[in-house]
């Protein structure tokens, strides 16, 4: 099954990102195309080489940064899932939370 992007309508081939909060019932409503999905997130900040996490410059934000892909992008957020949308016989199944209580 291919999947178009939420945002440009494009059908995405190759890699895509499924955005999968818990608050949304049916994550394959929201794909996007590398393209289109949202970049840049507080999750992705690293803290600068150098700084300890326990020490008092850890609570300045200017001592973090965000990192970049191989393109200078930022990452999207911790909450979109990078998947391969050239798949032929695997589906998507819904997860009940019942499966795991």
């Amino acid at each position: 099954m291919k999947y178009r992007c939420i945002d440009c309508g494009n059908i995405v081939k190759g890699k895509g990102w499924w955005y999968m909060p818990s608050s949304i019932p049916d994550p394959v409503d929201y794909f996007y195309c590398d393209n289109c999905v949202p970049r840049g997130c507080s999750c992705n900040m690293e803290l600068k080489e150098g700084i300890d996490y326990d020490s008092i410059e850890a609570e300045n934000s200017d001592n973090y940064f965000e990192p970049v892909d191989e393109k200078g992008r930022k990452y999207p957020c911790c909450e979109y899932m990078l998947v391969d949308n050239d798949f032929e016989d695997k589906q998507v199944m819904p997860v009940e939370w019942d499966q795991f209580n």
